[in-house]
């Protein structure tokens, strides 16, 4: 496999950020886009004059010039459009949340196990240099054993009930919108915690506005997360170690920088990276290499890492009694 060629399902507005970021990947290229909507379908395809535009979700996924899909349609449909593309012979990189439940989840991924073929959350943070770097430095001691973190995502939108960040219909709320980041950092770093609390308030169509969640680890490690709708947020995060600590610049899920200190009283130690592009482009490279490869999973992002993930999301859902219904069809 030398070009690879991608499918995009859904051309809303994250799929526009993807595929203008595809376009600094020399490996890669637009194939076909499907929507319930030929003409949005092409009006995307005006800008890719070689991809092929579909107004049928099904005809898409039939596609034979296709090698992967990117599902990029609301929460509540991953599920069924991931099951569609991976029955069809495709690989898959579908949005956060990757399912609404782990009963969804798991169905997903024994599908695409059954299959051999590749499936991975589009966790874009994992792959971005400051992540990596971050890694690396825990990997190498520097900030001691791990102990807090702190973490946020906070934007302010007005209340609309048709909006998907109110409609329950389409997983409104900021739990899966933004909170998933602050999880997922957690996660990440640590691992699915052993204890953990959280509280909410919620819109009048029930979806969450502004949830706050608590994590202990047996390690003797903690998090306090927190994500909102209804309010702007700092949006940074800090890693704090036995000896040293990171703090990730705003908006901390996309930057580019962040600063290394061992004592508050001291100066900070600031690293960036001069990176091109809103950043989806290392995710497309990842996908790329484990095709290449012969992978079915990413070891950096795994299906194990997805389904804790997914996992957490559904013990925080219980604890704030945060319900959705199955997607309208």
């Amino acid at each position: 496999m030398t070009n690879i060629k991608w499918g995009i399902l859904a051309p809303g507005n994250i799929a526009g950020k993807f595929a203008k970021d595809l376009e600094l990947v020399a490996d890669g290229e637009i194939a076909a886009v499907g929507s319930r909507s030929i003409e949005r379908a092409e009006a995307f395809c005006k800008d890719y004059p070689n991809a092929k535009a579909y107004g049928s979700y099904e005809a898409f996924a039939e596609d034979p010039d296709v090698d992967v899909v990117y599902i990029a349609s609301p929460h509540t449909y991953h599920y069924q459009h991931t099951l569609l593309c991976l029955k069809a012979g495709k690989h898959v990189l579908v949005e956060k949340p990757f399912a609404m439940d782990k009963a969804e989840a798991e169905e997903m991924i024994n599908l695409a196990k059954e299959k051999e073929l590749f499936l991975m959350e589009a966790f874009w943070t994992r792959f971005l240099p400051v992540t990596e770097r971050i890694l690396k430095d825990i990997a190498a001691g520097k900030l001691g054993a791990l102990k807090y973190i702190q973490a946020d995502f906070g934007f302010n939108a007005a209340f609309n009930p048709n909006s998907r960040l109110y409609d329950m219909n389409l997983g409104g709320g900021a739990l899966l919108d933004v909170g998933v980041y602050p999880i997922f950092l957690a996660n990440l770093l640590l691992g699915k915690p052993n204890e953990l609390k959280a509280m909410t308030t919620k819109s009048p169509t029930g979806s969450d506005t502004a949830t706050s969640i608590l994590m202990n680890w047996e390690s003797g490690a903690s998090a306090m997360l927190s994500c909102s709708v209804n309010t702007d947020t700092p949006t940074e995060a800090l890693i704090c170690g036995s000896s040293s600590l990171i703090r990730i610049h705003s908006r901390w899920h996309e930057s580019k920088s962040f600063e290394f200190r061992r004592h508050f009283s001291e100066a900070p130690e600031h690293i960036a990276f001069d990176d091109p592009g809103k950043g989806y482009k290392h995710e497309i490279i990842e996908v790329h290499n484990c095709l290449k490869s012969g992978l079915t999973e990413s070891n950096k992002w795994s299906l194990k890492h997805t389904l804790d993930q997914v996992e957490i999301l559904d013990e925080i859902r219980e604890i704030i009694e945060l319900q959705y219904p199955k997607p309208l069809s």
